[in-house]
């Protein structure tokens, strides 16, 4: 019985087999028209959901669609004349260049230009360390010694017209270096530029504040171009005979000198405190005390941005004091003789 169903089984399989065989010859058939029943659903589906589509656009979107206004007139002057004379001035204005100036209208307009500009500064107020300024082409421009040098103008005769910044320059610069390079970067000149734009903008006081902007970022390079020459001096020359105490970004320096005297010898380089706006201050400690003026106002002004220039004149004019007083000392305590010379015609001088 086992064998008689394991051949039933067997007969079946090679039925099975002699079916797959004798379909696999139709097989092409077969795929070519399943792929036509494919093709054809497919495009059936295009069609309901262009259907679907076409409705809705039919009832939502073009449910408050109107015609629009037929341009007769333009049709009119067209078929008439040939021409459309009434385009937009904006299509001539971007598309069409305009005509140049001629070199008379251009000379009247830069005076026209420089007469507004005088009258603008006339009524605004100035810094007063901004003493000269030049007008020339319609532009004004300002020029503060060893800072910065402004070039201004106005685009129009209003008087809500506000100042145009046209040119920044630094003039700050290191003299004890040899490759005389610019400190400040050209990204960081472009900030400072739209900055002072910005605070020309409906500001009360324009000028005023530009130069504050300016003075104070000056201020603070040439306290910055102090601070390295002091530490070069001490890395190359001077090592332990100065001294940084304390140094604020953008506030003060102070450097201490004569370490091995017994008093405690000091310069400070800071911001004026009594007008943030004036040029850099020098404060000795203890005070200088000399005889010549001249030395004493070289060693109280840092005009050069040149540390070591500052401190020999200080020290300089320390000794000079310091010889002053040995020199009244030794006259209190020496008594010079004083001897009587009878000229010719018998008048009596002294001599010592």
């Amino acid at each position: 019985m086992e064998i008689i169903s394991f051949v039933i089984r067997t007969r079946r399989s090679f039925i099975r087999l002699i079916a797959l065989v004798k379909w696999a010859q139709q097989v092409n058939k077969t795929s070519t028209c399943m792929d036509i029943v494919d093709f054809m659903d497919n495009q059936s589906g295009m069609f309901t959901d262009t259907a679907d589509r076409l409705y809705s656009l039919a009832h939502d979107f073009l449910r408050h669609a109107r015609l629009p206004t037929f341009a007769v007139p333009t049709a009119i002057d067209v078929l008439t004349t040939g021409s459309y004379p009434d385009l937009p001035r904006a299509i001539k204005d971007r598309y069409v260049p305009q005509e140049p100036l001629s070199e008379e209208n251009r000379a009247e307009t830069i005076t026209r230009l420089n007469q507004v500009i005088k009258c603008r500064l006339v009524q605004c107020d100035l810094p007063k360390q901004i003493t000269d300024f030049k007008i020339k082409k319609g532009i004004v421009s300002f020029e503060v010694p060893n800072e910065f040098k402004v070039d201004l103008t106005i685009r129009g005769d209003s008087q809500d017209t506000p100042w145009t910044l046209l040119k920044v320059q630094i003039f700050v610069k290191d003299c004890t270096s040899s490759d005389n390079r610019n400190l400040v970067h050209h990204e960081h000149l472009q900030f400072i530029h739209s900055l002072c734009q910005s605070r020309l903008y409906k500001n009360e006081k324009p000028i005023c504040d530009l130069y504050s902007c300016l003075h104070t970022f000056c201020s603070s390079l040439q306290l910055e171009v102090l601070a390295a020459q002091t530490q070069k001096l001490i890395n190359e020359k001077w090592k332990q005979y100065i001294i940084i105490e304390k140094y604020e970004e953008g506030a003060k320096l102070v450097i201490s000198y004569w370490k091995d005297q017994d008093k405690d010898y000091s310069i400070t380089i800071q911001v004026n405190e009594r007008d943030s706006s004036d040029v850099l201050e020098i404060v000795h400690n203890p005070t200088l005390s000399s005889c010549s003026i001249k030395e004493v106002m070289q060693a109280s002004s840092i005009d050069h941005i040149n540390i070591e220039r500052l401190i020999m004149d200080t020290i300089q004019c320390r000794t000079r004091a310091s010889l002053e007083k040995l020199e009244y000392q030794l006259r209190r305590r020496v008594e010079v003789p004083v001897n009587p010379i009878v000229t010719e015609d018998g008048t009596r001088h002294c001599s010592k």
